[in-house]
């Protein structure tokens, strides 16, 4: 795993099958998303490194989503920290319980082929402390706040920090691979579309995601053309 920073403050720990944050909010450290499962060790040694320098503990753990490349160590995480874990309530009973998600709809011949091929994997069951809301603020980061963008999951989270001319914690909502594009799959593709397009509309300077590098300057226009070659083709 390779740890590097977006932005002062907040650190990318980059792994082939998926991206997990952690954020230095001054007034503790905020985990975003923990991985795929196996990742926990890994990423408590970050914390715990991050946690020295800065000299200070986590303070909570935010998940996106219930898929098994973003909560897969969940479980192992919230055992060893005893901080507050969030999540988005629809995906919570999925994380409670563990299991396989249900099946979505695949966005591309691509992902059709893809996910033919690999089967979802299952999820360990995990806590969940709180059920956000539109807006619940995660403690320890300042401002960090949860946006409601569903569609690719049920309860899919994003989570936006108003610090560095605004920083988005896309989670799936979209994919940075090969460029900027809409996530391969969905649960509700058309609740997926609403939401990447309200994405659009705020104002934002970096975005980082599940899958793929971060966009580290204006961000939103991105987000902006991509809604608008999904209307050109008929997809919003």
């Amino acid at each position: 795993m390779a740890r590097r920073s977006v932005v002062p403050g907040v650190y990318q720990l980059a792994n082939p099958a998926s991206n997990a944050y952690l954020v230095d909010g001054g007034e503790g450290l905020v985990l975003v998303d923990t991985g795929v499962p196996g990742r926990g060790p890994g990423i408590a040694q970050e914390i715990e490194s991050v946690g020295r320098s800065a000299g200070r503990d986590l303070a909570a753990i935010a998940i996106t989503h219930a898929h098994a490349d973003h909560a897969g160590s969940l479980a192992q995480l919230a055992e060893a920290f005893p901080v507050p874990v969030l999540a988005g309530a629809p995906d919570a009973a999925l994380i409670r319980t563990g299991g396989a998600p249900p099946s979505g709809v695949p966005t591309s011949l691509f992902a059709r082929v893809l996910f033919r091929i690999i089967a979802p994997a299952t999820l360990e069951a995990g806590r969940v402390d709180v059920e956000v809301v539109e807006g619940t603020m995660v403690p320890g980061a300042p401002g960090l706040h949860a946006l409601l963008t569903p569609g690719h999951t049920p309860g899919h989270v994003s989570f936006f920090w108003p610090e560095h001319r605004g920083v988005l914690f896309a989670g799936d909502i979209a994919a940075n691979v090969l460029g900027l594009r809409e996530s391969f799959v969905h649960a509700d593709r058309a609740e997926a579309l609403r939401s990447l397009t309200r994405i659009a509309a705020m104002d934002f300077e970096v975005a980082v995601f599940g899958h793929g590098p971060p966009i580290s300057g204006r961000a939103v226009a991105q987000f902006r053309r991509l809604v608008e070659e999904m209307a050109r083709s008929g997809a919003v």
